[in-house]
């Protein structure tokens, strides 16, 4: 094998595993409600820390492969915003955006941004509300 052959071969698996590996990136599983719930809670320390009415939470639902409502993304809107809003640490409801966004490819999600980065995102199970705090507080739907 000639080395321009060599090299030939070796880019061609690397350009099939960077296909490979992009056709795989939704890949992440759904989060349970504590971990969402820690998760959140570190968003509102954030948002405390950073006290100031111009750093604005924007809060995207999308829905994920087989998932159609307009109601459960509704819905995961509702529990993470109603989740920070009664937070111990006051967030303000002006501080808060919530968004539908684009279906997605896998599981549905709920991302969140601040200072224009993403933050942090809670993977959904299949046609399920987020979870968090469903025992608890009686203005989150479970």
């Amino acid at each position: 094998m000639s080395i321009t052959q060599l090299i030939f071969t070796t880019l061609l698996i690397i350009l099939c595993s960077s296909i490979l590996t992009a056709q795989n990136l939704n890949t992440e599983t759904p989060t349970g409600c504590e971990d969402n719930e820690a998760r959140l809670d570190q968003i509102a320390y954030l948002l405390a820390e950073q006290n100031d009415s111009t750093n604005i939470l924007i809060i995207i639902t999308r829905l994920g492969n087989g998932e159609n409502s307009l109601d459960l993304s509704n819905h995961r809107l509702h529990n993470a915003r109603e989740y920070l809003l009664t937070s111990p640490l006051s967030i303000s409801k002006d501080r808060i955006i919530t968004a539908i966004g684009e279906k997605t490819i896998g599981f549905g999600r709920v991302e969140f941004y601040f200072g224009g980065k993403r933050i942090e995102t809670l993977v959904t199970s299949k046609n399920r509300p987020l979870c968090v705090d469903c025992c608890e507080n009686n203005r989150i739907k479970p």
